[in-house]
């Protein structure tokens, strides 16, 4: 199961204070330094805003009564 990273407030003002995606090339010629990034086309979802949320610890098995 996965979950969310960032709350919509965090992204909506990461998505105003940094150039898309598509449109980085445009102004900077930097690489992608693993920092927060953005898609505007709807159908791309970035990984990185997800994480795995650690399965719950597995029940001991108890030994069958004899």
């Amino acid at each position: 199961m996965i979950e969310k990273r960032y709350p919509e407030k965090d992204e909506a003002f990461y998505r105003a204070m940094m150039f898309a995606e598509e449109d980085r090339h445009r102004f900077t010629t930097a690489r992608w330094d693993g920092s927060f990034r953005w898609f505007k086309a709807s159908n791309v979802l970035c990984f990185e805003h997800y994480r795995r949320v650690p399965d719950p610890p597995a029940e001991p098995k108890s030994k069958p009564a004899a």
